[in-house]
């Protein structure tokens, strides 16, 4: 009802009826990291699919909130946001080995982790593409125009996102896990964000995992 209403009913309606203890206790904490270990799996099982499933995760060296989670969602987009995303372009278009290339960042896991539907003909290939990539970020080799390209494609899903009242629910409740969650000014931080710092933010990651379902 609140969330055909108006959108603040849901807001109000939780603010007035979850008053019980426990419920209004604050429970912030520091941190919910839980951090990365060296520790290189390979993994891979044959079940005779005709897709496979590619996952490469890469470490957080050192762990980071959800102020540093901005360069992570950058990432994200500059390698498997959309069409014109790095890997998308050579592991879909170029290699013709993919069905979908994704990329996400999660920060209380410490993990940067990609993935990719293949021919599984072309798995070795598309591990390739993927380190190498990783590995030219590391050098800094960023492009300027498509990272100009994912911080617009990043701010627009964000004005998206505004109205959805989950969007909204989710944000209060991290504000209850992180202090200063909502004080934090996100689009600011991405526009003013830099090739620079997605290099640090990559420097910052290890090969750490992968795994191959075929």
């Amino acid at each position: 009802l609140g969330m055909t209403r108006d959108n603040n009913l849901v807001s109000k309606l939780a603010q007035a009826m979850f008053q019980q203890t426990g419920l209004t206790k604050s429970f912030q904490t520091v941190s919910l990291t839980i951090p990365a270990k060296r520790k290189l799996i390979e993994k891979e099982d044959d079940q005779g699919n005709v897709q496979a499933q590619l996952l490469m995760g890469f470490g957080l060296e050192q762990s980071i909130d959800y102020r540093g989670q901005v360069m992570g969602i950058l990432l994200s987009q500059y390698l498997a946001g959309d069409q014109s995303s790095k890997l998308f372009m050579q592991i879909r278009e170029q290699l013709g080995a993919a069905y979908n290339v994704e990329a996400s960042c999660f920060a209380n896991n410490s993990l940067f982790l990609v993935s990719a539907g293949l021919d599984p003909s072309k798995i070795a290939a598309a591990r390739k593409i993927i380190l190498s990539e990783m590995g030219k970020l590391v050098q800094g080799e960023v492009e300027d125009d498509l990272f100009k390209k994912a911080k617009k494609a990043i701010l627009r899903n964000m004005k998206i996102g505004l109205d959805g009242q989950n969007w909204q629910m989710g944000q209060m409740l991290r504000d209850e896990l992180f202090s200063g969650y909502l004080d934090f000014d996100r689009e600011n931080a991405i526009r003013r964000a830099t090739p620079k710092q997605l290099v640090a933010f990559v420097q910052n990651l290890f090969f750490n995992e992968s795994y191959v379902l075929k």
